[in-house]
């Protein structure tokens, strides 16, 4: 890892799901940083 939270390769699949009409999700927290959480 090179300090960076995520990379643009990681983001857009999730983006692309986010927006189409075929899929839902309700109610969820998507966490697209490649499996590294700050809490």
């Amino acid at each position: 890892m090179n300090g960076d939270l995520t990379e643009i390769e990681y983001i857009v699949p999730w983006v692309k799901f986010c927006l189409t009409d075929g899929w839902w999700a309700n109610g969820q927290v998507f966490f697209v940083n490649g499996g590294f959480t700050t809490r």
